[in-house]
């Protein structure tokens, strides 16, 4: 770490001494390490102060719209969903017989490891949501406001505009139509692209949400950068095949200049892409934060560190991921 820690000898102040340096450069690293973190970015981060947060369509409903009378309201009401927060941690056990013979090298590595553990765990959790919704599983997380994953064929309002909407492209359903190649990439996204700018609210008005950002698992992200910043394609074979099959200069490939950032997530499945509008207020995944990370200690004198004389540093923190708003996102499966 950024510091060397003081020698320790016999005296009991020695680790509390030593756990000072450790916490003081434990929250530098911690900041330093948040802002490569992906999740704030990916996910409406909000802050919880109790034990669940309750969120209904009320909340994300994102324009003015006519004043609303009694049963509308209800019906609003009623498409709700409930995040309860959880509580993960991480320790590790410093004995004191490295302490008293000043044996820290190993400790000192370890020390190190834990702000990138920390900060990557939440990157871990905002895309396990974004993976389980695409894969269409939800066996971890639940479903979103009304009733299905983040991404579905089948999005339909409890009220006014009723009509289905969809917002993924997977190849289990139409051949080829979630691949993101040299060869199906350009008309995939650009499908995407009109999908995301024409969702309709239950006023039937459009959701407001363009295309600002794509999210690329690793397998798809070099396609991906040729597919959108490419100057030129070769077009000529879209017209025959449906496809495109390679990117060159001479032909104006109208996806270069749409201002779309690429993003790449190694968190994402293989395969997988997301194309996103991470401008709006809730985003396709919420991240709620009850309480930040932070370090403990178990000190000398209690109970625990007599019978074992390990002395624990911890990492803690209490925070939940969930679904987010299904029309700010169009998902692609290319597995």
């Amino acid at each position: 770490m950024a510091t060397n820690y003081p020698n320790v000898g016999q005296t009991s102040t020695d680790f509390a001494s030593m756990y000072i340096n450790i916490k003081r450069d434990f929250q530098q690293a911690l900041t330093v390490r948040k802002h490569e973190s992906l999740f704030p970015l990916v996910s409406s981060v909000i802050k919880s102060t109790g034990k669940s947060n309750q969120y209904d369509m009320s909340f994300i409903i994102n324009r003015m719209n006519p004043w609303l009378g009694s049963r509308t309201r209800e019906k609003i009401a009623l498409d709700t969903i409930s995040l309860v927060n959880e509580k993960f941690e991480t320790s590790l056990d410093v004995s004191r017989d490295d302490i008293d013979d000043d044996a820290l090298g190993l400790l000192e590595m370890q020390l190190f490891s834990l702000p990138t553990i920390a900060q990557n765990y939440y990157d871990e959790k905002v895309f396990a949501v974004y993976n389980d919704h695409i894969n269409d599983t939800e066996t971890t997380y639940a479903a979103g406001f009304d009733g299905k994953p983040v991404f579905a064929t089948d999005h339909s309002w409890s009220y006014g505009y009723t009509t289905t909407q969809n917002n993924i492209r997977s190849s289990a359903t139409s051949a080829n139509t979630g691949k993101l190649d040299q060869t199906y990439g350009y008309v995939n996204i650009k499908a995407a692209i009109v999908s995301l700018e024409n969702f309709l609210l239950p006023n039937q008005t459009r959701a407001g949400s363009k295309a600002t950002h794509l999210l690329c698992s690793s397998s798809v992200f070099f396609d991906a950068r040729q597919i959108l910043e490419s100057a030129g394609l070769n077009l000529a074979s879209s017209a025959t095949s449906g496809s495109v099959t390679v990117a060159e200069r001479g032909t104006v490939n109208p996806l270069f200049g749409q201002g779309i950032t690429i993003v790449k997530c190694p968190e994402l499945t293989a395969g997988y892409w997301v194309l996103c509008d991470l401008t709006q207020g809730l985003k396709p995944v919420i991240m709620q934060d009850r309480r930040p990370i932070e370090m403990a200690r178990l000190a000398e004198g209690s109970s625990e560190y007599y019978d074992t004389e390990n002395m624990s540093i911890g990492v803690s923190s209490r925070f939940t991921t969930g679904a987010g708003v299904w029309y700010t996102a169009v998902a692609g499966d290319g597995t």
